[in-house]
């Protein structure tokens, strides 16, 4: 019987250690790899339309919340989109629900408006920086984050799925791929930013 737990934890690349001393008994040490389907990352855990998702930390670059009262001076329409500004920084924003499905171009400053704050994770990918605006935030977790099964894995908006709290499942996010469907909104915004630029200087 012990040989072929042996044989097990070797298949996987473990080890076992076997101490035994004569009249005291034996002591079993199983070293177990972590599964390469495995992975364990902090993530920010956000909560839209009631479901819940998961943004690996390593992703996010900060968390704003911008309340009504300051939208006049933050909340923008550049290119046809909404852009908030950080440190004289433009940055595209996006409601989570939106991108989920597929929206481009539905989400509209005369939405946004309506929201009684802009509770925004600023992402950054590559030299991209993006907003997604959520209904809540949650905590920073260490989060086991298991890999879809290709037969479910319909979207690649997803990196993977993880339990949080009292065994909730959550969404892990692939910000790489939200980045590149937002990559039409982003380069048109640099390119109004780029005109208005112009514009600035040419007035001077």
């Amino acid at each position: 019987g012990m040989d072929m737990v042996k044989s097990s934890v070797e298949s996987i690349g473990g080890k076992i250690k076997i101490d035994s001393t004569e009249g005291l008994g034996s002591c079993f040490t199983l070293h177990l790899p972590q599964p390469k389907s495995v992975l364990i990352n902090k993530t920010l855990m956000v909560e839209e339309q009631t479901e819940f998702f998961s943004i690996p930390i390593d992703d996010v670059v900060e968390v704003v919340c911008i309340e009504r009262e300051d939208f006049p001076e933050s909340l923008f329409h550049v290119g046809g989109y909404p852009v908030i500004k950080r440190y004289e920084e433009l940055i595209p924003v996006f409601k989570l629900s939106n991108c989920l499905v597929g929206k481009e171009g539905e989400d509209s400053s005369d939405d946004l408006l309506k929201l009684n704050a802009l509770v925004t994770i600023i992402l950054k990918h590559n030299n991209t920086k993006f907003g997604l605006i959520v209904d809540k935030i949650h905590d920073i977790e260490e989060s086991v984050v298991r890999k879809i099964k290709p037969v479910l894995n319909a979207s690649d908006l997803y990196a993977g799925v993880t339990y949080f709290g009292d065994d909730d499942l959550a969404l892990v996010l692939n910000v790489e791929s939200l980045a590149k469907e937002k990559m039409k909104a982003t380069e048109r915004i640099e390119k109004e930013k780029v005109k208005l630029h112009t514009l600035s200087k040419t007035e001077v």
